[in-house]
C-alpha cells in the first residue's frame, strides 16, 4: 500500500503538470480538470463526470479497478492540486473517487 501512495504522490505533483503545460500553457484548477477530463477520454481510466453547485465543483470518477486504484487517484490527484496551493476535499469507494472543489 505505501509503494502505491508514494507512486501516486511522486507521479501526481510533476506528470500533469508537464502535460497541462504542453496543452494551455499553464497551470491552474481550470486545466488540471482538464487533464482529469483527457485521462478519462483518452486513457479510460474512469468515468467523469462533473457538477457545479453554489459551493463548487463535484467531479465524480466511476471505475471497475478496485480499492488500491481508487487510493492511487486519491494521493495522485491531492498531490496534482497541491502545486497550485488547493486542498480538494476526496471521498472514495472500491469504485468511486468524488472531488469537490470550492467555488471559484
Amino acid at each position: 500500500m505505501d509503494k502505491i501512495i508514494e507512486l501516486a504522490k511522486t507521479a501526481g505533483s510533476s506528470i500533469p503538470q508537464a502535460f497541462v503545460v504542453a496543452k494551455s500553457g499553464k497551470v491552474d484548477i481550470d486545466s488540471l480538470l482538464d487533464h482529469l477530463r483527457s485521462l478519462a477520454l483518452y486513457a479510460h481510466l474512469y468515468e467523469y463526470s462533473e457538477n457545479l453547485d453554489p459551493r463548487g465543483e463535484v467531479v465524480t470518477m466511476i471505475h471497475e479497478f478496485g480499492l488500491n486504484w481508487s487510493i492511487f487517484l486519491v494521493h495522485y490527484i491531492t498531490a496534482m492540486f497541491e502545486q497550485v496551493g488547493v486542498s480538494p476535499k476526496l471521498e472514495m469507494s472500491d469504485r468511486s473517487v468524488i472531488l469537490s472543489l470550492p467555488g471559484k
